[in-house]
């Protein structure tokens, strides 16, 4: 069937009333799968977080009223000891895109302020990981192959809820894993050369 079959054998009578009920129950489900996941991905990185006990990183949460208004990020967040002149450091976010791309989840390490042609080891491993795109706020991030709002994610959160969450936060954290060691390399450095900059 091409579009216009479609259309035509939903605007005959029989089929309309029906037609409009399953599509506001399918907005529904959209919008409640989408919300159920994040809530799950929210707990399940904090429970990740724990579990490896970084004590040289916070933890940002999802927004979750920000859930429906574009690009959003979580945030794992490098400590840095108190001072007067606050020293921008190298992190890691994971996050969605807005409705033109289904909400996409993508992820990297982030940065601000900071010059990051230098990190050839770091660019190597995000390489390697596939999160090749760079900007002034990411040395480098990538998509993750999860679309919210799609048939597999929805059939997914529905049939398989803990599982999908689980493999989805995995995704992520298998990345962080990876380049952590590289990323607190580069941010002791920082730290470092910003203390002999004010000494």
């Amino acid at each position: 069937m091409n579009n216009q079959e479609i259309l035509d054998f939903i605007v005959k009578k029989e089929n309309l009333q029906i037609a409009m009920e399953i599509s506001t129950h399918i907005e529904d489900l959209k919008r409640q799968t989408h919300n159920d996941f994040w809530l799950g991905m929210n707990q399940e990185l904090v429970r990740l977080f724990e579990e490896q006990r970084l004590d040289k990183w916070t933890f940002g949460k999802f927004n979750m009223k920000r859930l429906r208004t574009g690009w959003q990020t979580a945030y794992y967040s490098f400590k840095a000891p108190k001072r007067e002149n606050p020293v921008s450091l190298l992190g890691f976010g994971i996050g969605q895109t807005g409705t033109e791309n289904n909400y996409r989840l993508y992820c990297g390490v982030t940065c601000h302020n900071i010059s990051h042609a230098d990190f050839v080891i770091l660019r190597g491993l995000l390489a390697s990981e596939e999160l090749n795109n760079s900007s002034e706020w990411w040395v480098g991030w990538g998509y993750l192959p999860i679309f919210p709002f799609t048939v597999d994610f929805i059939f997914e959160m529905h049939n398989n809820r803990k599982e999908f969450i689980t493999n989805s936060a995995q995704s992520f954290w298998q990345k962080f894993l990876i380049l952590r060691p590289e990323v607190e390399k580069i941010n002791h450095q920082l730290l470092e050369t910003n203390e002999v900059i004010e000494n």
